[in-house]
């Protein structure tokens, strides 16, 4: 004699001890796209966390970019004397040329151009990579070894508020101070030296004044 409740419960048994198919590629797809999922808030969470590191860096650096202007301007005083370099400085201002712009390294203990190079140990080295380099005016390291480190862009804007106060085309060495506005944006390159473009930089703009 055939039990039919015995087939059906034998049935449900089976059906308890495995999956089909169709479930388990349905299973997979859902675990997938969570991980997917997991994976994208991570990274923009991640993203996020690097933003805001690199906002503290900025914010550290206007504490910073003042005594860093000072001492370049004071190095080209050093290396030119006091017109030369008071000349040389405010060519800076409102100069897109590559050779005037000014940048920073993340930490904000770097502040030059590209080819500022600065006294260590009784030699000239770059200041970006600290390679030793024949003299002070020249330096000729490669620009490419220099990018990595070259995280800030600084450029400086005329303060308009000021001009009529202070000439800054004149060297009349009783001027006692250069006004000017600086522009920071970051990152002015990536680690590995890519140039980052514009509409993906951050900024930050505040007045300053040199002491000649």
């Amino acid at each position: 004699m055939k039990w039919k409740g015995l087939n059906k419960t034998t049935n449900m048994k089976s059906r308890k001890n495995g999956f089909s198919l169709v479930e388990v590629v349905v299973a997979v797809g859902i675990f997938s796209l969570a991980v997917v999922s997991v994976l994208g808030v991570l990274a923009a969470t991640s993203k996020s966390i690097s933003d805001t590191n690199d906002s503290d860096y900025a914010i550290r650096l206007i504490s910073l970019i003042q005594p860093g202007l000072q001492e370049e301007y004071n190095r080209l005083a050093l290396q030119k004397g006091a017109d030369d370099a008071y000349d040389d400085f405010v060519s800076y201002i409102d100069n897109s040329n590559a050779d005037a712009i000014l940048y920073a390294n993340r930490a904000g203990d770097k502040i030059g151009v590209a080819k500022t190079t600065r006294w260590k140990d009784g030699a000239w080295v770059d200041l970006w990579t600290e390679e030793e380099v024949t003299s002070a005016s020249n330096n000729t390291v490669s620009i490419n070894k220099k990018r990595p480190f070259m995280f800030f862009e600084i450029r400086l804007i005329e303060n308009d508020g000021l001009k009529s106060k202070v000439d800054l085309q004149s060297a009349n060495p009783k001027e006692p101070i250069i006004p000017f506005f600086v522009k920071i944006a970051w990152p002015a390159y990536d680690a590995t030296g890519a140039e980052q473009n514009e509409t993906q930089r951050n900024a930050l703009i505040l007045p300053v004044a040199i002491v000649r």
